[in-house]
């Protein structure tokens, strides 16, 4: 199911076990297009947006779009009919100088924000607005190549949705999951181009 591209790309990874989650999530995504798709999965071919970001470009004319995280070992597949999505998953603990990104990353609210938060908190609070902000700067198509200190999305940590207008006058809402993989800490959001009427996660 893997194109010569996409091997190439799995015997790059330096680990078999960074190279065998590789392969997992991108044979996993195939399947899973194919049951929305109504095809097989061999026949599916995907594109790349200007940084990357994955797309169905064969077959074609479908309005079908997703996007997928994977950290620690596991995945999140996000699936929308002709809005974009972005979903981001990050684990706890995770040793990081969260306190430098926080200067450099949150805007001046989000940094008053985090600061106000109880110390054994901020290292959860800091992950949580950074699956936000992935998860925005994915649904966009641009990743983290956005200013994001200029962008905010966390002023309220203890709001798990969010919603603003960005400067396309595009109507982004943030969702802030709890992923229901047993016993693991870990944290997640998604975020859409239009507002969630609901949402719901499987937990089988």
């Amino acid at each position: 199911l893997l194109t010569d591209k996409e091997r190439n790309r799995a015997l790059r990874f330096k680990f078999d076990r960074h190279r065998n989650r590789w392969v997992f999530g991108r044979l996993t995504l195939k399947h899973l297009l194919s049951s929305y798709l109504h095809c097989k999965a061999l026949s599916i071919e995907l594109g790349y947006g200007e940084i990357g970001k994955p797309y169905v470009a064969s077959p074609s004319n479908n309005n079908l779009l997703f996007n997928y995280t994977d950290s620690g070992g596991f995945l999140i597949y996000a699936f929308s009919q002709g809005i974009e999505v972005g979903v981001d998953l990050e684990f706890l603990p995770r040793e990081t100088n969260f306190e430098a990104l926080v200067r450099r990353k949150l805007t001046p609210d989000e940094q008053t924000a985090f600061y106000e938060m109880p110390v054994d908190q901020q290292q959860s609070a800091f992950l949580a607005c950074w699956t936000r902000k992935e998860a925005y700067g994915k649904a966009l198509g641009v990743g983290i190549r956005y200013p994001m200190s200029e962008v905010p999305l966390c002023e309220n940590m203890q709001e798990a949705v969010f919603s603003l207008v960005n400067d396309d006058g595009d109507n982004v809402v943030l969702h802030q999951l709890q992923p229901p993989f047993s016993g693991i800490g870990c944290i997640a959001s998604i975020a859409t181009q239009v507002e969630i009427c609901s949402f719901s996660m499987p937990m089988d």
